[in-house]
């Protein structure tokens, strides 16, 4: 916050002034345009960012400034972007994800293969924890359990074993981007879950066929009519019966003839298929009930077409990851993908602090990666997760600011995020709010009922959270009354 003293003040700045130097620059005090509210992110404790604000609000139009600021810092800015072209900004790296033949896919299994805290089992159950929450809600506890082991026997047969942590890196060096690439076209993808899901049900399943069931039906009934033709010559019908008989038999000897070679080639899949995975699991009728239950949800994540292996190439500057085309479940489900692959490397590279001096003067004091996600109530944890300081975005929060990252979260209340994770962000900026949140939002943050009401009915302005307090302040689009 800085005070301009001048009897000829302008009431708001230029945009371009927002993003020219070491601090975004919001805007005016809107009582006291003597005053100038910015923030120097690299300088601050915390510099995750929350904008709140209803529909048509402006938080896109306040959101793309500070994307260009961080760009011009030199940051990796990570852009989530639902709504097609929202987001857009000049110069940026563009990711286009589809529904058919989508250039650009997730690495749905990355795992982090530091041998204290990573591993596979750990990576199987977040991806579990996110096919429940967005694909398979109605899920039980025995059903989730079959999907957990299925994924850890899909790493299994690439090579990756959780015992062994060897297998983890498979020899490549991953400080190395190059060789990371290389190492990420090993995993496994949702094609080869459920190739394995469909080989382990036509495995370990034995139907009885329905034509044999046809066959005998129709030859039973033949011999119940000559049994009841008494015009007939007794022996006539005897010898007729009888070569029907033989018939079933011979026919029956054909099918258990073919029931046994398929037996013998279901067994030859097996062996070379899953030689390395316990088949007495998936053996027990319960748990083929369980994968066949799991089927038609999985084939619907396979068929999005986002799940490969084509990562998207990221650069410094702006990289935004257009998901406007897909679904809504699958929107939700590449954002966390999304946020936990980031964490997950920055994780690796460690505490920012300890980087080098010489680095962090040129990338910034505190952090060199943002995350911009935009309608972020969709993704963050609610009910008894929103309590959960270990669960998704609430985590990446709390850990991410040591470790260079800072979160831009777009959303439609205050009331959609989380309290313990407002701990977490250091920017709130509150623009129009829907009356029937009024009451909560100042109880929430304690903001001024009086200033909140302002802000909503004056485009252009928002309330910035200054110290203890909240100061209103007049964005460089602002709309004064005369």
């Amino acid at each position: 916050m800085i005070e301009i003293h001048n009897p000829n003040l302008a009431r708001t700045i230029p945009i371009e002034d927002m993003y020219k130097g070491k601090a975004f620059i919001l805007g005016k005090g809107f009582t006291k345009p003597s005053m100038v509210f910015e923030r120097d992110f690299d300088k601050m404790p915390n510099a995750h960012v929350a904008i709140t604000g209803t529909s048509g609000s402006g938080k896109t139009t306040l959101v793309l400034p500070l994307i260009t600021y961080y760009a011009n810092l030199g940051k990796i800015v990570h852009v989530i972007d639902p709504k097609k072209d929202g987001m857009r900004t000049d110069g940026e790296n563009l990711f286009l994800f589809t529904g058919r033949n989508s250039p650009y896919s997730v690495p749905v299994f990355e795992f982090d293969h530091h041998k204290e805290n990573g591993g596979i089992h750990s990576e199987a159950k977040e991806i579990v924890r996110l096919l429940k929450k967005y694909y398979f809600p109605s899920a039980g506890e025995h059903q989730t359990g079959v999907l957990l082991q299925l994924i850890i026997d899909t790493y299994r047969m690439k090579g990756f074993m959780e015992e062994d942590d060897t297998t983890w890196d498979k020899g490549y060096d991953l400080n190395n981007r190059d060789e990371k690439r290389e190492w990420l076209l090993t995993l496994p993808t949702m094609e080869d879950l459920f190739d394995n899901l469909l080989a382990l049900i036509e495995v370990c399943k034995f139907k009885e066929e329905d034509d044999f069931g046809k066959f005998h039906t129709i030859n039973k009934q033949k011999i119940e009519r000559l049994q009841e033709q008494e015009e007939n010559d007794d022996k006539d019908n005897e010898s007729k019966i009888l070569a029907v008989q033989e018939t079933m038999i011979e026919t029956y000897k054909q099918y258990v003839n073919g029931l046994v070679r398929k037996g013998v080639e279901r067994i030859k899949i097996a062996e070379d298929m899953f030689k390395d995975v316990s088949m007495d699991f998936y053996n027990d009728p319960k748990v083929q009930r369980a994968l066949d239950g799991l089927k038609l949800n999985l084939k619907l994540v396979v068929n999005s077409g986002v799940f490969g292996s084509k990562i998207p190439p990221v650069t410094r500057g702006v990289n935004r990851y257009d998901i406007s085309g897909l679904p809504p479940e699958t929107q939700c489900f590449i954002t966390e993908i999304i946020a936990n692959k980031l964490d997950r490397s920055l994780r690796f590279r460690g505490e920012y602090l300890d980087l080098p001096k010489a680095y962090r003067d040129i990338r910034g004091a505190k952090y060199d990666n943002v995350l911009v996600i935009d309608e972020a109530q969709l993704v963050l944890p609610t009910g008894r997760d929103a309590k959960d300081s270990t669960k998704g975005l609430i985590r990446i929060a709390a850990e991410g600011r040591g470790r260079g990252l800072a979160l831009v979260l777009l959303t439609q209340s205050p009331n959609n995020i989380p309290e313990i994770m407002l701990r977490n962000i250091g920017t709130k900026i509150i623009l129009k709010t829907e009356p029937v949140d009024t009451k909560s939002v100042c109880r929430l943050l304690g903001v001024n009922k009086t200033e909140l009401d302002r802000i909503y009915d004056t485009f252009g302005t928002c309330m910035l959270n200054v110290d203890k307090d909240y100061e209103t302040v007049a964005l460089p689009w602002v709309k004064i009354r005369a």
